[in-house]
């Protein structure tokens, strides 16, 4: 990439960073991101259900739950990074979940005409005992859009990545590609650590590449010092660059005992030696393991 090009790269980087700052509601009205990053599941009910249950199925399948039913049993559940539909919750309250917690940094939750339409299909689709668990929380009105009980399902956010829930308040904690755009994330775990009881579990499903702010090749953006990566993306929400080995110290650092943990996406070799030659201190300052990670998934256990 040639220098005029590269500055062009860090200079719109820069600038969107920027009016983060500045204006972040209007931005986010703007791109109404999902958190899914792909437009078929945004725009087709089928599918972003179909996603949502996938997603579902992967939180408690790395938990090696086989009856839903019976382990959410009266549990409180919190999903970290929601985005703009309820699907996910839909499906823990119809299988058994006492209460369920969405929290993100953003009030994304903007469609509610699309929820009511989700919640409408799942119940013609649900066995009948879910459907009835879901229908004693959720209800439509005249017009067909969706009420739902407080008490058992409630939407938070706040900004500033800390977690306005009450102490020892959740039982099972569940995020997907959400802890990679956590600019604190050794705070963040510690405020997991906070809201979870003693022995309740959490699954997180995290990507470790560059999310579109790679300049050259897919593992460049490891390379960009510290203080111009702030620049271009401490309001963004963008990669806090978080390797494998960070993820487990800070588990371990805040009472966590891993149950499960996975790399489930690599990067390839040529791309670790491509950006290693052209930056050696890369591999003195990172692992092999931590060069090759691009998306992990684990569980673990408040102990």
């Amino acid at each position: 990439m040639d220098v005029l090009a590269k500055s062009y790269f860090y200079f719109k980087n820069v600038v969107k960073n920027m009016l983060m700052l500045i204006c972040p509601e209007l931005i986010i009205k703007f791109r109404q991101p999902t958190g899914k990053g792909d437009h078929h599941i945004d725009t087709d009910l089928n599918a972003s259900i179909d996603y949502s249950r996938d997603v579902f199925g992967k939180y408690l399948y790395f938990l090696a739950v086989h009856d839903f039913s019976s382990f959410l049993n009266g549990k409180t559940v919190c999903e970290l990074g929601p985005g703009a539909t309820l699907t996910v919750a839909f499906f823990f309250l119809a299988y058994g979940a006492q209460k369920f917690i969405c929290f993100d940094r953003f009030p994304l939750f903007q469609n509610n005409r699309k929820n009511s339409l989700i919640a409408d299909r799942l119940l013609e689709t649900l066995p009948e005992e879910q459907r009835a668990n879901l229908q004693k929380v959720i209800s439509f009105d005249g017009r067909g859009n969706i009420t739902w009980d407080d008490s058992r399902l409630c939407y938070l956010h706040n900004k500033k990545e800390a977690l306005t829930i009450n102490e020892e308040t959740v039982d099972l904690l569940v995020s997907n590609a959400v802890l990679e755009h956590v600019s604190g994330l050794e705070g963040f775990f510690q405020e997991m650590s906070r809201i979870m009881k003693p022995g309740a579990v959490m699954v997180h499903a995290a990507g470790l590449g560059p999310h579109q702010l790679s300049f050259n090749t897919p593992l460049d953006f490891l390379a960009i010092p510290e203080w111009q990566w702030k620049l271009m993306t401490s309001h963004r929400g963008a990669p806090n660059r978080g390797r494998k080995s960070h993820y487990e110290r800070l588990l371990a650092k805040y009472g966590f005992e891993i149950i499960r943990f996975e790399v489930t996406e690599r990067f390839a070799e040529k791309d670790i030696d491509l950006v290693t030659t052209r930056d050696p201190l890369l591999r003195e300052t990172l692992s092999i393991e931590d060069l090759c990670c691009r998306s992990i998934l684990f569980s673990a256990r408040k102990l």
